[in-house]
């Protein structure tokens, strides 16, 4: 999400017993939440600033 909640980008994790990469070279700078979810639960959350 960026800082007005618009949903940036949305994508379905294989397993979360190993590493996913997020690309962001394509993001306009500025600030951006990146939530974890399982199911409708949050499971970890982060912010994330690009340059």
């Amino acid at each position: 999400y960026d800082v007005t909640g618009r949903l940036i980008h949305d994508v379905a994790l294989n397993s979360f017993s190993g590493t996913n990469e997020l690309h962001v070279s394509a993001y306009p700078a500025g600030v951006y939440l990146v939530l974890v979810k399982q199911g409708a639960e949050v499971v970890s959350s982060s912010k994330l600033v690009v340059e």
